[in-house]
C-alpha cells in the first residue's frame, strides 16, 4: 500500500512539473490563462466545442 501511495505521489509531481514546464514554454501574456477564461465572442470566430476538445 505504501509503495502505491509513493508511486501515485511521484506521478502527480511529474504531471505537475510537466504542466508548469509547458505553461512556461507557451509564454502566455497572462500567466493565469485557462481554457475556461476564453472569450467566445462572435467577432473572434472561435467555436467553443472545438476549443474545449483540444484541451
Amino acid at each position: 500500500m505504501r509503495l502505491g501511495l509513493m508511486m501515485e505521489a511521484e506521478t502527480c509531481q511529474r504531471e505537475t512539473r510537466k504542466v508548469e514546464r509547458l505553461l512556461k514554454a507557451a509564454k502566455f501574456r497572462e500567466s493565469e490563462a485557462t481554457p475556461e477564461n476564453i472569450e467566445f465572442k462572435a467577432t473572434r470566430g472561435l467555436d467553443r466545442s472545438t476549443v474545449m476538445t483540444v484541451r
